[in-house]
């Protein structure tokens, strides 16, 4: 029997689209089935935002809990600046953002659970890091002797440069978000899968949180620095993923499914967080369920 995987993208407040998704999937399911929704898969894996989104789903948490994760109250929570934050943006000397309320609403999710007491030997968990004294990415894995505290591994993975101080963890590392290496964790996933089981099929649903849509001018791009380059959509460039989409689909070919559109009428910044750009989010993944939740049905019940 071929074993089924969902992957879970980084983007910051973009994974309120995710998050709407996985609330009309769980709930299309639950018609037919009642049961916990990380129980129709056998590994999960996420990247920033999408490392708390598939915490939260090996946690047990439903679809529609995951998805209020994504309300106006803890946005605000999360992305609180100041007057000074506000008018300089990433352009200050500091992270934008300090973190405390990033890792307050994480630990009123998690509270002081250990991957441990999630995991368990017939599934498989990962989540991207960045271990920023070492320069080499950093895989959390279910399949590895640690045991991690899950805020360490949530708070790490969506410490986004810029944006939030990088983390030190329990055991001492200094990690920052995933994102800046693998923003779709769905290719390290497929590879811990082939090692746990090596004469498996495996099939992949790989959800992204949409992709920038701002074009950059390539003869004034020339001229860019750094400045140039954040006001422009640096960070999105990094998140780009298309790359792994098309290795996957090499490798997988029908065995794989991305979700994933272009942000129409949505800011592809990752913390634009008020209200109107809030409900964009949750109207691309209305869209995403729309036009893919047939396929994804058909795709997770195999």
């Amino acid at each position: 029997m071929a074993k089924l995987l969902i992957s879970f993208d980084g983007g910051g407040i973009r994974g309120a689209a995710t998050g709407q998704l996985v609330k009309l999937i769980h709930e299309e399911l639950l018609k037919t089935e009642d049961k916990k929704l990380i129980n129709y898969f056998d590994g999960v894996a996420g990247t920033s935002t999408g490392c708390l989104i598939s915490t939260l789903m090996m946690s047990g948490y439903s679809g529609n809990d995951i998805s209020e994760i994504y309300n106006q109250e803890n946005a605000e929570a999360i992305f609180d600046s100041s007057i000074i934050d506000d008018t300089l943006g990433l352009l200050q000397h500091k992270p934008k953002y300090d973190g405390q309320g990033k890792i307050k609403t994480i630990k009123e999710k998690v509270g002081e659970k250990r991957l441990r007491d999630i995991a368990t030997d017939d599934r498989l968990f990962v989540a991207i890091a960045y271990d920023v004294e070492k320069r080499v990415p950093f895989v959390w894995c279910s399949e590895d002797d640690s045991n991690p505290l899950l805020s360490d591994i949530c708070d790490s993975s969506s410490a986004a440069p810029c944006y939030f101080p990088t983390i030190k963890t329990e055991s001492g590392q200094y990690l920052i978000d995933g994102g800046v290496v693998q923003n779709n964790p769905a290719l390290t996933l497929y590879a811990k899968a082939k090692k746990k089981w090596p004469k498996e099929d495996i099939r992949i649903l790989s959800i992204g949180t949409g992709y920038g849509n701002r074009g950059i001018d390539g003869e004034e791009s020339k001229d860019y620095g750094v400045i140039s380059w954040m006001a422009n959509g640096l960070m999105s460039i990094f998140q780009d993923e298309h790359l792994v989409d098309d290795n996957l689909k090499d490798i997988l070919g029908d065995r794989f499914m991305r979700v994933n559109s272009p942000l129409k009428g949505v800011s592809d910044d990752m913390d634009c967080i008020e209200e109107e750009n809030l409900q964009a989010l949750k109207d691309l993944g209305e869209r995403w369920w729309n036009e893919f939740g047939p396929g994804i049905i058909d795709f997770i019940k195999g």
